[in-house]
C-alpha cells in the first residue's frame, strides 16, 4: 500500500494521541522491534484516548479517534477537512 495524504493524517492524529495522552506508545530500540510495535498498533488500534484522561473533551478525542481509523476511507480525506474540523472545536476542544 502506497502513502497518501490519508498516511500523514494518521500520522498526525498519534502525534496528537501521544501529545494528549501524555506518553509515547512503548519505546523500542530496535527496527525489527519498532515494525512489530508499529504493525501491531495498526492491527489492533490504539486504547480510546479519554481512557488516559477523561477530561478530554469528546469532540476533540473524536477527532483524533477519525485520524488513527485503520481504514483510510473512514478518516479524514484531506488536510482542509481536518483543518475545518479542528477550527470548529474551540480552545478547550469543544464543538
Amino acid at each position: 500500500m502506497a502513502p497518501t495524504a490519508r498516511s500523514d493524517l494518521y500520522a498526525f492524529g498519534l502525534i496528537l494521541y501521544e501529545m494528549l495522552a501524555g506518553r509515547r506508545s512503548a519505546r523500542t530500540r530496535t527496527a525489527e522491534e519498532r515494525f512489530a510495535a508499529m504493525k501491531q498498533r495498526f492491527e489492533e488500534g490504539l486504547p480510546p484516548l479519554r481512557t488516559h484522561d477523561e477530561s478530554i473533551p469528546e469532540p476533540l478525542a473524536a477527532l483524533v479517534a477519525r485520524c488513527l481509523e485503520r481504514d483510510a476511507a473512514a478518516r479524514y480525506q484531506t488536510t482542509a477537512e481536518l483543518c475545518a474540523a479542528l477550527g470548529a472545536l474551540d480552545d478547550a476542544g469543544e464543538l
